[in-house]
């Protein structure tokens, strides 16, 4: 008897030339039965290692983000008068030293609360878990507890276990493939506060760009798009990339911000050992302001317009420029 998987297989496994792209509704109907645990293991690995090397498209990424809804949880919140940030971080830092919690830390001393999930760990890679953590930062165990830290100190990180079982477990098959699958992208679209939140979602390969800009779009997303350092949502430290804006799906684009290259704080740059990095970010922010890059400064400045501290970049900067002022003073 076939295997009711075979059909989408057929598909999508016929190698560069002939491999065709799944429906929204059969990619659908294939993430649910990823997602509930009835895809066997093999086939599950055909699976992701087909869609893998044919590169998901748009149908099949929609169809896989509405299959995984269901399965994520949801977090309640007492009312904010901004949007709270939601900060996908799955890649960690191999090359540069990784800053996005400078950036979550910065724009939580600015007023907005600020959601972080992700791994613990990532192998040979510094992730954001550990970072914080030699801040004396700790993750979350629980949802109930993510709320609880969000209320009381406007930041917490949640690892991907307690915000979807499912998406963990589909994350983890890349310790058997060896390379990302579907999950990777699935995991910079969840958002566990429909309607309250605004996500920061990093690309790391310029052809995810123009198909995550068109689901932002479709699923009436309210976030920032932009290419990440080392696939981590905060802009590098040496340049401020482009950014798209979806405010209810609604796109606006930022391109002048990418001509924003100077930097005079990137020679002061820490290792990429956690604990460097964490006591980094502290001098940064407790006593030495000018240790932040410049692009950083930048995109938060963004994220307080797009978040609703501010109604403009003009008065973002002038939060900024206040509150680094009263921090060196």
């Amino acid at each position: 008897m076939a295997s009711p998987f075979a059909r989408y297989i057929k598909e999508i496994g016929r190698g560069s030339h002939g491999a065709r792209s799944l429906s929204c509704a059969d990619a659908e109907a294939l993430g649910r039965a990823v997602f509930a645990g009835v895809v066997p293991p093999g086939v599950l690995g055909a699976i992701l290692i087909a869609l893998r090397m044919k590169g998901e498209s748009l149908d099949e990424l929609l169809g896989f983000h509405t299959a995984l809804t269901p399965d994520i949880a949801q977090l309640h919140l007492p009312p904010h008068p901004h949007l709270t940030v939601v900060i996908p971080s799955y890649n960690g830092a191999r090359r540069q030293p990784n800053l996005l919690p400078l950036l979550a830390l910065l724009l939580r001393e600015l007023g907005i609360r600020v959601l972080i999930h992700g791994p613990l760990d990532v192998a040979e890679r510094i992730t954001t878990a550990q970072i914080l953590s030699s801040l004396k930062i700790q993750p979350a165990m629980s949802c109930a507890e993510a709320v609880s830290q969000l209320a009381a100190t406007q930041l917490a990180f949640l690892p991907t276990e307690y915000l979807s079982p499912p998406l963990a477990n589909l994350l983890a098959w890349r310790s058997t493939l060896g390379v990302r699958n579907i999950a990777h992208s699935l995991a910079k679209l969840i958002d566990p506060m429909v309607g309250s939140s605004l996500r920061l979602v990093a690309i790391t390969h310029p052809a995810y760009h123009e198909l995550l800009r068109e689901l932002l779009s479709l699923t009436k997303a309210t976030a920032l798009l932009l290419r990440g350092a080392e696939g981590e949502a905060v802009a590098s430290a040496k340049r401020l990339p482009a950014m798209d804006r979806f405010d209810a799906g609604v796109h606006s684009e930022l391109p002048s911000l990418a001509t924003e290259n100077t930097d005079p704080g990137t020679a002061h740059l820490p290792s990429l050992d956690a604990a460097a990095t964490a006591d980094f970010i502290q001098r940064a922010l407790s006593s030495q302001p000018e240790l932040i890059p410049a692009p950083i400064l930048q995109q938060a400045a963004v994220v307080l317009v797009a978040a609703r501290a501010a109604d403009h970049l003009d008065a973002a900067h002038a939060l900024l420029r206040r509150h680094l002022s009263r921090g060196n003073g």
